[in-house]
């Protein structure tokens, strides 16, 4: 049997990734879009007791990441900067000991894998869903397979250009009461991995096309005029006119007048997670579903590039636990959630 474990952010995910980071005895391998300072110390305090630490990031996701990979770099990691013309390496992945495998929807920095906690105080941070999985070799190979890709497609630090200055981010907030992880164990079978902008698009649709009772989506923002996300909200739309449930939750709220418009064609119930006027709930980094008994996890957002060319990753799992784990927090979230239709 396969061992799963389902995490949140800010609650839970940034401890579990830490201690699987400071638990690796062999090897650590991760492909993931930015890493923050409140990280590089746990990939350099790896690499000097002896682990073999290769990752890939890439140079466009924050204007220190260059600096932050040559620091990682005369520590002892192998880091290499992946930056493709028309997609980004956005993918969440890191592989520890080729034995277990974390795929989620957050950056490695404090602000979405948040874990340095004061005792009573719950902790401050975007909505990130996490799995992290134990004894599944095939998915595992197929994970560092993937990482491994990127790493050998990426450059050394040095000669690659810095990135333009990061767009204001909306606020973070304590989400209480904070969570526990959820530790499930199940068959291999029941687990899938999806890479690549277009494999997470096909896999997302799959669930949809076949969801009979419920489709709660979470994702920061909806690019509604791209084409890979059409079929995406189409399955959506049907199944509400059918009466299923289903809802669609927006981490963050619409950035344009034009994207308002858009969603307001769409038949579907439809809620913000507005944290500039909410002071109990904070921004969405999400990027979930949970259809019937079944989940998916992963990086992609539903834009063009992002279920298209982009590098991205996701894992589904069908598992009834599972999935009542990562509704209950969709849950949480609309609940204090912001109607679009009341607000904008």
């Amino acid at each position: 049997m396969a061992k799963l474990t389902c995490a949140l952010g800010p609650d839970n995910a940034g401890a579990m990734l830490l201690a699987a980071l400071r638990g690796a005895e062999k090897s650590v391998e991760a492909s993931v879009y930015e890493i923050g300072d409140a990280y590089v110390w746990a990939f350099v305090e790896a690499a000097r007791r002896g682990v073999v630490v290769r990752m890939v990031v890439d140079p466009r996701s924050d204007p220190e990441m260059r600096n932050r990979a040559m620091t990682l770099g005369r520590a002892g990691v192998d880091c290499r900067l992946l930056a493709q013309p028309d997609s980004l390496a956005h993918a969440k992945v890191v592989v520890v000991d080729d034995t277990r495998c974390a795929v989620g929807t957050g950056n490695l920095n404090g602000r979405n894998a948040p874990f340095h906690q004061e005792k009573g105080v719950p902790l401050a941070g975007t909505r990130e869903w996490w799995v992290m999985l134990d004894d599944v070799p095939t998915l595992t190979r197929l994970a560092r397979a993937h990482v491994l890709r990127n790493w050998r497609a990426g450059a050394p630090a040095l000669g690659l250009a810095g990135s333009a200055a990061l767009a204001a981010a909306p606020p973070i907030h304590p989400v209480k009461p904070e969570y526990p992880i959820l530790e499930i164990e199940l068959a291999p079978r029941r687990l899938r991995l999806a890479s690549g902008g277009a494999g997470v698009r096909a896999l997302e649709e799959e669930l949809l096309v076949g969801t009979r009772h419920r489709a709660l989506v979470t994702v920061p923002y909806v690019d509604v005029a791209a084409p890979a996300v059409a079929a995406l909200i189409g399955a959506l739309t049907a199944h509400a006119r059918r009466g299923s449930d289903v809802r669609l939750l927006l981490g963050r709220p619409p950035l344009s007048k034009s994207d308002l418009v858009m969603l307001r064609h769409i038949d579907v119930p439809i809620r913000v997670m507005d944290s500039e006027q909410v002071a109990t709930i904070t921004t969405g980094h999400a990027k979930g579903i949970v259809c019937d008994e079944s989940a998916v996890v992963g990086s992609a957002n539903w834009s063009e590039t992002g279920l298209s060319s982009n590098d991205e990753a996701a894992i589904a799992i069908s598992h009834p636990d599972a999935a009542g784990y990562y509704a209950a927090a969709f849950e949480r979230d609309w609940a204090p959630a912001t109607p679009m239709i009341d607000r904008w």
